[in-house]
């Protein structure tokens, strides 16, 4: 037998605050855990090793990159990990929601005759998550929210730039070139 070393990948992971008598039922329901009464309040968390946890006030619930979820001390969780800022929403990116024709817009430039845009219609949007789940391909794996709303539509619109002549650049990975740009 061979020991080796080894470091744990760097992965990011939604966590809850730390658990508190006027969160722990919205913690719950986040989690899907069990919420027991009494004077102090514990929760039953279901992880995939299968079994539960119990946990009370002063710890904390994460989410790891397979959507399951445990819970970890609060000790544990400030020496092993660091909050991260909230990442900015698409909105702070640059897109803009264009609801009554159902597509996120975002201008690129100001251009001599008019700003230069492009656009991802809803449709495009669910064609490339699709597209991602069948191909196996992680660019949305553990995203969630606006961060992939903006990973769909960078991808997208750096796809629509690159076959119409124009330039932009990503590491997302490949994606079904199916965006316009005008």
């Amino acid at each position: 037998m061979n020991i080796h070393r080894a470091k744990k990948l760097p992965v990011v992971v939604e966590v809850t605050d730390v658990i508190t008598p006027e969160n722990i039922a919205e913690i719950a329901a986040w989690c899907g855990a069990v919420l027991s009464g009494g004077p102090a309040y514990t929760l039953t968390v279901i992880t995939l090793e299968g079994p539960a946890y119990t946990i009370g006030v002063g710890n904390r619930i994460i989410r790891g990159v397979r959507g399951e979820h445990y819970p970890i001390a609060e000790t544990i969780f400030r020496e092993t990990y660091r909050v991260l800022p909230p990442p900015p929403t698409a909105v702070e990116r640059g897109w803009q929601r264009d609801a009554a024709n159902q597509r996120w817009v975002k201008v690129l430039e100001e251009g001599a005759d008019g700003p230069v845009t492009v656009d991802v219609t809803d449709e495009q949007l669910r064609a490339f998550e699709t597209s991602q789940r069948a191909n196996g391909q992680d660019l949305l794996r553990g995203v969630r929210g606006s961060e992939r709303l903006e990973r769909c539509c960078t991808w997208l619109a750096t796809q629509a730039l690159a076959t119409s002549g124009g330039s932009a650049t990503t590491d997302a990975g490949p994606a079904a070139e199916i965006a316009g740009a005008h």
